[in-house]
C-alpha cells in the first residue's frame, strides 16, 4: 500500500460519507481490486483497447492532463486497487502502475467524466476532495 493510504488506514478504517459524490471509503477488510470488485466494468473499458492506440506517454505524464479525465489509460483499470464504494455514479481507486515518490497515482472515476481525474497520491485526492467539497458547501 503506497503510504499516504496505509496512513489513513491506520488512523480510520474506512470513513463516510467523504462528500457528496463519495459516500464511502471501504475498511481495509473490504478493499478489493477493481477487476475483482466490477469486472463488468473493467471489461467494458477494456473492449476498445484492441483498435483505439494508448494515450502517449508524454501526454499521460503531462502535468497539464493530471485532471483532465480523457487522459486516462484504461489498460491500467486492471490493475486498480478500488478503496470507496460507489457513490453518486462513482468511485476511487489507486493505481499502482503509476508510482510517484513511492505514492500510486489515485483516480476519482465518475460517469459523468469521460474517464478519471487522476492525481499523484491518495493524500492529494483527499486534499482536492475536501476543498471541493467546501466551495460546493459555500455554493449551497
Amino acid at each position: 500500500m503506497p503510504p499516504s493510504y496505509r496512513m489513513f488506514l491506520t488512523t480510520s478504517n474506512g470513513f463516510g460519507p467523504l462528500d457528496y459524490f463519495i459516500w464511502d471509503l471501504k475498511p481495509v477488510a473490504e478493499v478489493d481490486w477493481l477487476i475483482n470488485a466490477d469486472r463488468e466494468l473493467v471489461e467494458l473499458w477494456g473492449k476498445g483497447l484492441e483498435t483505439e492506440p494508448a494515450i502517449s506517454e508524454a501526454d499521460y505524464f503531462n502535468p497539464e492532463n493530471m485532471q483532465s479525465a480523457t487522459h486516462m489509460r484504461v489498460e491500467y483499470m486492471r490493475s486498480c486497487l478500488m478503496i470507496s464504494d460507489w457513490g453518486d455514479a462513482g468511485f476511487l481507486a489507486l493505481n499502482p502502475a503509476v508510482q510517484h515518490n513511492g505514492e500510486w497515482e489515485a483516480w476519482h472515476f465518475a460517469t459523468w467524466h469521460p474517464g478519471a481525474e487522476r492525481y499523484h497520491s491518495f493524500a492529494e485526492l483527499m486534499m482536492d476532495t475536501l476543498q471541493v467539497y467546501r466551495e460546493l458547501k459555500q455554493e449551497g
